[in-house]
């Protein structure tokens, strides 16, 4: 007969070396997501710097000095994974101003310079993000990486905030594909990107991020269309104004 005790050790090593396998399988899963995670985000982002910022970043850097001198990028302190801050890399949409690392910036915001609510609306003034992508600071998708204010007024909305600091932030992520994208107007507007940032943490999978980035192409090129057709409809809609009085001073 076996003694109870020897009965007792042999479970409870049974399930201890259970137990081991299972933290040692789902480490090396989690081990092999990131690298495979990583490998994405250098390949894609080293294909668009290549293929678009190779040519974009001259045209943009021009089009910045014309508009309001120099400089041509704007580098802001963000919060970053497990709560490490970065700078992050934009094309400068500004005028150089004391408030631009404590205040967001709004629609009708006096700060943006003419050309930076082109670069804002058509999304143009993340693309540099891409180097900080390339470096490791961040990802292609991911929850967006806030300022420091921010983060910490964040966190006073809605508990457990800086959970979604548990990967890396990214250019694009699912909060925003739902439409949560520009300055936060309120707490609810907080609080429904915090559980899209969440849901994304608890299912990411390469799967899901192809298919956001997939969604964030489609609504980028759409947007950025539906920006230009706006932008030669009111210069049309001015010319002929512009017209329109001429001819009625002329009748006159």
């Amino acid at each position: 007969m076996t003694p109870v005790h020897h009965t007792f050790s042999g479970q409870k090593r049974e399930e201890s070396f259970s137990a081991s396998s299972a933290f040692a399988k789902q480490l090396r899963s989690r081990t092999l997501r990131t690298m495979m995670k990583r490998f994405f985000d250098v390949v894609v982002a080293s294909f668009l710097i290549v293929t678009v910022l190779s040519w974009l970043v001259p045209i943009v850097s021009i089009l910045i000095l014309i508009d309001s001198r120099s400089p041509v990028f704007f580098r802001q302190r963000r919060v970053g994974r497990f709560g490490k801050t970065f700078y992050c890399l934009k094309f400068r949409t500004m005028y150089n101003n004391i408030e631009a690392d404590f205040k967001q910036a709004s629609d009708d915001d006096p700060r943006i310079t003419r050309l930076g609510h082109f670069l804002r609306k058509t999304n143009i003034d993340e693309l540099p993000q891409l180097f900080n992508v390339l470096i490791g600071d961040m990802s292609i998708i991911g929850p967006r990486p806030h300022m420091l204010k921010d983060c910490k007024d964040f966190n006073e909305v809605v508990k457990n905030y800086k959970l979604r600091s548990f990967v890396k932030p990214g250019i694009t992520g699912l909060a925003q594909i739902k439409g949560f994208r520009g300055p936060t107007t309120d707490d609810l507007s907080i609080i429904h990107r915090f559980r899209w940032d969440l849901f994304y943490i608890r299912h990411s999978s390469m799967a899901f991020d192809l298919s956001i980035l997939a969604v964030t192409v489609y609504q980028a090129g759409a947007h950025f269309i539906s920006n230009i057709v706006a932008l030669f409809s009111k210069r049309s809609r001015a010319a002929r104004n512009v017209e329109f009085e001429g001819k009625k001073q002329i009748a006159a």
